[in-house]
């Protein structure tokens, strides 16, 4: 009698091994689908407000002439410099969410890396690159992201612009030196 109990008890070890394998692998199945539904929902995000900002500039015709001649280098009015840099503010801001979706493994690499190759060719324009200078400098970028993005734009373009430049626009309580608030 003892001998069966002793059988039936190694019988039940076994299957209660089977289970917890089997309930492993089905666990690590629904993450695996999970984190690919997590992507695909960042990527979907990422390509609609990617979208609403290219609109923007094709639906208006104030923004895209601003964009045209901060490009081909002509000088702006103040007011003109504020929409122009409101435009580079949400490439910089897409770019950097998508940045950081990308380093915590919530956005594909293929995804991150066609996306990415777009994001210096923005900043062509000496005015471009000083307005990016001047929010690296700061500190309204993530670090990690800065210096991404301040090697991708000095590769494709030589440098990436000057906080000092005599076109930047002072902002009240703001200063080209980096404050250590604002980086933490």
């Amino acid at each position: 009698m003892n001998q069966k109990l002793s059988d039936w008890a190694n019988l039940a070890e076994i299957v209660s091994g089977v289970a917890i394998v089997v309930t492993l692998v089905f666990v690590i199945v629904e993450i695996r689908e999970n984190t690919e539904a997590i992507r695909s929902s960042n990527r979907q995000s990422l390509a609609s407000r990617g979208e609403q900002h290219m609109l923007a500039r094709t639906e208006s015709p104030e923004l895209a002439q601003i964009v045209e001649k901060a490009t081909s280098g002509q000088m702006l009015s103040v007011a003109e410099r504020w929409i122009y840099r409101g435009y580079l503010g949400a490439i910089v801001r897409l770019t950097e969410e998508a940045y950081l979706q990308f380093e915590e493994g919530r956005l594909d690499e293929a995804y991150w890396l066609r996306n990415a190759r777009a994001f210096p060719a923005y900043f062509g324009n000496l005015e471009a690159r000083d307005t990016f200078a001047f929010w690296d400098s700061v500190g309204v970028l993530t670090p990690g992201f800065s210096v991404w993005a301040t090697a991708e734009i000095t590769e494709m373009w030589g440098d990436a612009g000057s906080a000092d430049s005599p076109r930047r626009i002072s902002v009240p309580g703001w200063s080209p030196e980096p404050q250590e608030s604002l980086r933490q």
